[in-house]
């Protein structure tokens, strides 16, 4: 599913079709669930990280995204290469090949221009691997090289490949001391 998130606010009509449509026999049949925005669900990007540049609400949009079995929620606006996870949402925030790279918040690294491939195997129990690049230097980006979390103003996302229950006290401490305990945990 594709939709125009290019406003933080979306509208009740617009929620109700997103909800009837993922519930739908079709929807619920697809081997999977992917959804398309502009706006991404948490900040991820220094100059980004503020109501209105994100999607309002969006831990009741994450929740009902879940209820309905979508994987993964892809998005821009940001400008920034993030692969995370809320909850069991997979959250892919795209880079940019153009100009305007943004940092990622807390980062101690340069910006990318950045390609995802997202390859998709139904018979994996992680059902997708991403592999992206560099554009400049067409090097793989390893997760390795991307902050294990990150704390943006609506809460907090791990990167995919780290669970809540790994991260150290002094990690959840940063965070909670920036946005409390709540906006800490992983529902």
């Amino acid at each position: 599913m594709a939709w125009d998130g290019s406003s933080h606010r979306i509208p009740k009509d617009k929620l109700e079709w997103v909800e009837k449509t993922l519930a739908s026999p079709q929807a619920q049949q697809a081997k999977m669930r992917i959804l398309l925005s502009h706006l991404p669900l948490y900040a991820v990007a220094v100059g980004r990280n503020q109501p209105g540049d994100v999607i309002e609400n969006a831990d009741e949009m994450r929740e009902m995204l879940e209820r309905y079995n979508v994987h993964t929620y892809i998005s821009g606006h940001h400008h920034s290469y993030y692969p995370a996870h809320r909850g069991k949402l997979q959250l892919l925030h795209m880079g940019i090949l153009g100009s305007g790279p943004r940092p990622l918040i807390d980062a101690k690294i340069p910006p990318w221009k950045a390609l995802t491939v997202v390859d998709i195997k139904f018979d994996s129990p992680q059902l997708t691997t991403y592999t992206t690049y560099d554009i400049r230097t067409l090097k793989v980006i390893e997760n390795e090289q991307l902050p294990r979390f990150l704390a943006g103003h609506n809460g907090i996302l791990l990167r995919r490949d780290v669970e809540h229950k790994d991260l150290t006290a002094e990690e959840k401490s940063f965070c909670e001391q920036r946005l409390g305990k709540k906006m800490c945990e992983q529902s």
